[in-house]
């Protein structure tokens, strides 16, 4: 008769480094940067105010656990992989005054 002794087979019983991984990371989540145009520039096409304007979110992530398992570092449930990554936004624009 074949027992099995799960102290010694059992794959989870042996002290091992594999799923020790750093779960420090740094996320560029937003970002806005504008440029007013000089006055003297929109004074002569009649206009009070011109800005452009570019912004973004969940740009980049820094992280060993994003590149290793393919995950967010931000989810807290007991997933280990989510079925879409978070959305990366960018929007550019003018904003103008008259």
């Amino acid at each position: 008769m074949l027992t099995l002794d799960p102290g010694v087979n059992a794959p989870n019983s042996y002290p091992s480094t594999f799923w020790f991984v750093r779960g420090d990371f740094i996320r560029l989540r937003n970002i806005e940067l504008s440029y007013g145009l000089p006055d003297r520039w929109v004074k002569r096409i009649g206009l009070s105010d011109v800005r452009t304007y570019a912004n973004g979110n969940n740009l980049i992530t820094w992280s060993k656990v994003n590149k290793r398992y393919e995950f967010d570092p931000e989810i807290s449930s007991a997933t280990d992989r989510v079925a879409y990554p978070p959305q990366r936004i960018i929007n550019l624009g003018l904003s103008v005054t008259f």
